[in-house]
């Protein structure tokens, strides 16, 4: 009973804040949008952290960078520090390690990830520009963060409602 009533707060929590997300001032990310380097610096888990506990995706630093040629790279450590690579100095972390997750952006405000070994999509995110400063939840954003909500792999959620919400703010731009 406990963890049905978790599940439900943490689902209504989420649903929550994506509407306050969509009255807020943003716009559809476009692809010249994400080009940089991104610190997540806030995340709603919602039902994927129930289902996928040790997940990256739950990890309090985290940086992503998305590149002019849709390669993607990402950072995560499970203490909190505050990562501030540019894109050069996050690709020579990897050193010649290939370049397998990658991303698309479907249509402005849709971006799908995907990783090479599955050959198929493995997210689809709703992605947004904050145009002014404002919060969701209490939580202050500004105006450029990247807002991205990760549409859930169950058919049968309803619109409008996401597995996971996190806030990204731009590194040395």
């Amino acid at each position: 009973m406990r963890q049905i009533f978790l599940k439900t707060w943490l689902w209504a929590l989420l649903c929550l804040s994506f509407t306050h997300l969509a009255q807020a001032q943003t716009k559809p990310a476009q692809k010249a949008d994400l080009i940089g380097t991104w610190q997540v610096v806030a995340f709603f888990p919602g039902s994927f952290a129930l289902n996928n506990p040790d997940s990256d995706l739950l990890l309090p630093s985290q940086i992503y960078g998305f590149y002019q040629d849709n390669h993607m790279r990402s950072l995560t450590d499970d203490k909190a520090k505050e990562f501030n690579y540019t894109l050069d100095e996050l690709e020579s972390r990897f050193g010649n390690r290939p370049q397998k997750l990658h991303y698309q952006v479907i249509k402005a405000g849709l971006v799908a990830t995907t990783i090479d070994e599955k050959q198929q999509i493995g997210s689809l995110w709703q992605s947004y520009i904050a145009t002014e400063d404002h919060k969701i939840e209490g939580l202050p954003t500004q105006k450029g963060d990247l807002i991205m909500g990760m549409i859930p792999h169950d058919k049968s959620a309803p619109a409008g409602q996401f597995s996971y919400i996190r806030v990204l703010r731009a590194v040395n731009r």
